[in-house]
């Protein structure tokens, strides 16, 4: 014969592995979520779309250091 703590223990177990799998599917789904974000934002980085225009070179003038920026 069955007792009452063995079906309530057994109760308990199925529902901790039932709620262990949803929590389980929720993070794997918003850890995806973070991740297609994340790629989706590394495009959208700063970057200049039309070549600014030079000015004469004169020897005598003020040469502004060559600069390159990286965007994380």
């Amino acid at each position: 014969m069955i007792s009452v703590v063995s079906v309530a223990i057994s109760f308990i177990m199925t529902s901790a592995i039932i709620g262990g799998v949803v929590v389980g599917i929720l993070a794997a789904i918003l850890l995806v979520m973070f991740i297609v974000y994340r790629m989706r934002k590394k495009d959208e980085g700063s970057y200049a779309l039309d070549e600014p225009k030079q000015p004469p070179h004169y020897s005598y003038a003020y040469q502004k250091a060559p600069t390159k920026e990286f965007y994380a």
